[in-house]
């Protein structure tokens, strides 16, 4: 692994590493990160001119937005603010990934890989067209539908407003299942399960706990809780569905820790979402159809949620 340029910039260090810039954001541990990149070029090809931000914590994270284009940094700002986690981005051109680590995964090294490799995936699978099948579908078969829903209770404004942000959070969920599909589909399974564990086995990022089945009759008199609700589950299913169909030991291992980190949000995710959990396992594909149909489902599982 070559290193061509060394700069440094307050609480920012960067390097040249081959066809690749990486930022180190804090006190991270430099030496890993590399042998991170190196293990996870090999298995999928990088695309020219990436820009790699290693942070030490979401704290330092206003050292990374400076540097993002001035067209997306509303948008990950906000992103970045709900959800405290690592994230690729395209813009003109720009191809980034933000790596936003923990203690666990800097304690596992196939950990920091595997995320290398989920944030590599979307980008080639935007690259590849993916994102437009699921663009394409998230407005067929998604937003065309809300712009003509009624509620005795809600204004129209409103509906549309928390509709679109349903959308986007199914649109990340959609996303995530894709990369993390693929990854088990080439046979890094291995890596796969190391990087959501490094999520999921510090207690202290299990989220407090949420008694779901209050929060889902709640929402037909607010509709912010309706949000809230599709954060967790999605949060919870973008790991649970993949890791049900995997065998391995540490993949079942790792599924009985989230049941006992999650145990409200699994048990009513297993129950709510199983119109997306049988779509899933038994209609996935990289297709148009199925970005349509997964759509289909989130929207009509929302709807129900405020009849």
């Amino acid at each position: 692994m070559r290193v061509a340029r060394q700069t440094t910039c307050g609480e920012m260090y960067g390097a040249v590493v081959d066809s690749m810039k990486v930022y180190f954001v804090g006190k991270v541990d430099r030496q890993l990160v590399k042998r991170a990149i190196a293990v996870a070029s090999q298995l999928i090809k990088v695309p020219a001119g990436l820009e790699i931000y290693a942070v030490e914590s979401p704290r330092k994270f206003h050292l990374v937005l400076r540097r993002l284009p001035y067209a997306t940094q509303s948008l990950v700002k906000q992103a970045f603010s709900l959800n405290k986690i690592s994230f690729s981005t395209q813009v003109r051109g720009r191809k980034i990934i933000v790596l936003v680590l923990n203690r666990a995964m800097l304690q596992n090294p196939d950990a920091l890989v595997g995320l290398l490799l989920h944030e590599l995936t979307h980008i080639k699978q935007q690259n590849e067209g993916l994102t437009d099948y699921i663009n394409q579908a998230f407005q067929k078969a998604f937003l065309s539908k809300v712009a003509h829903m009624h509620h005795p209770r809600f204004s129209a404004d409103a509906l549309v407003k928390t509709f679109v942000e349903l959308g986007l959070i199914s649109t990340l969920l959609l996303k995530d299942l894709y990369a993390t599909t693929a990854l088990i589909e080439s046979g890094y399974e291995r890596y796969v399960v190391a990087h959501y564990k490094s999520r999921f086995s510090d207690n202290k990022l299990c989220q407090a706990p949420i008694n779901l089945r209050l929060l889902h009759r709640l929402v037909r008199r607010d509709l912010d809780l309706l949000v809230s609700a599709a954060r967790v589950e999605a949060y919870v299913a973008a790991v649970f569905l993949p890791l049900c169909g995997m065998k391995t030991k540490q993949a079942k291992e790792l599924r009985k820790f989230i049941e006992m980190c999650y145990p409200t949000q699994v048990k009513d995710c297993e129950q709510n979402c199983r119109p997306l959990m049988r779509l899933y396992a038994k209609e996935f594909s990289y297709s148009q159809a199925f970005c349509n149909n997964f759509f289909k489902v989130m929207l009509e599982r929302f709807i129900k949620e405020i009849k």
